[in-house]
């Protein structure tokens, strides 16, 4: 495993395919990602239904390559203009809602 770093958080991931939204959710957050070509870095563009931004740097470290449930985070909080110089790197889009349960 690559080291983390000391400012690296410890993350389950558990993810879940659904047919659809199960009724009376309602999205809690827009999420606009962008994965970085060549790295371990998503670009993040959180929109919360008040009107909130926030703007995040993410990087991942595997703890194990072959077991994606335990990943290791660390964040870098951005301003517009960081985040907008950011955004012009070449790297996949995708685009979600968060929902509470």
């Amino acid at each position: 495993m690559d080291e983390p770093g000391r400012y690296a958080r410890p993350e389950l991931e558990r993810r879940w395919l659904l047919d659809g939204v199960p009724d009376g959710l309602v999205p809690k957050a827009h999420l606009s990602d962008r994965y970085l070509d060549g790295t371990r870095l998503r670009l993040r563009l959180v929109e919360q239904p008040d009107g909130t931004v926030v703007r995040k740097l993410g990087h991942k470290v595997r703890a194990d390559p072959a077991d994606a449930s335990e990943v290791w985070h660390t964040s870098l909080y951005l301003d517009e203009a960081e985040h907008a110089a950011l955004v012009t790197l070449p790297g996949q889009p995708l685009v979600k809602d968060r929902y509470d349960w």
